[in-house]
């Protein structure tokens, strides 16, 4: 099973080191409105949990946001495949302590990036926005160390 505290997949600590800042910072979970919608129905069906974060001052703006899909390993690879196979994505190739599989991309219509990782069979996906963090290696690698950070927290 997969952690359902927010916390774990990111403090408030780890936020405000990633967007350097000392801003009060809101953390959320569940979906992003209300209302029924497919994306809605589909998440809840599959148990996806969704965390969110962001600076008290920017509200509906949430520049970091962790989704994760139990058992979704089988997810995971079909999604890489098409991702990598139209060059949107990267596998990740350095090790990430308790990850299994990885893979990296940047959203050029969004202005976010993310990283997908796969732990004992269970599929996550860092968001971050890039603009704040500044180039796509700097994206990489913060969400990179927020990730191994995360994984380890899994067990604790």
């Amino acid at each position: 099973m997969l952690p359902e505290d927010c916390s774990t997949y990111a403090t408030v600590e780890d936020f405000q080191a990633l967007f350097a800042t000392t801003e009060d910072i809101v953390m959320g979970s569940g979906d992003d409105g209300e209302g029924w919608r497919i994306d809605n129905a589909s998440w809840n069906m599959a148990e996806v949990h969704r965390c969110k974060w962001a600076t008290a001052a920017t509200g509906q703006t949430w520049p970091l946001y962790v989704t994760s899909l139990p058992a979704g390993e089988w997810a995971y690879e079909r999604s890489a495949g098409v991702m990598t196979g139209e060059g949107s994505s990267q596998r990740v190739t350095d090790t990430i302590a308790g990850v299994d599989a990885a893979t990296f991309g940047c959203h050029v219509y969004s202005g976010f990036c993310s990283l997908d990782i796969v732990v004992a069979g269970n599929w996550i996906q860092f968001n971050a926005e890039q603009a704040p963090l500044g180039s796509l290696d700097d994206v990489r690698v913060a969400l990179r160390d927020l990730a191994e950070r995360a994984v380890a927290r899994f067990s604790a």
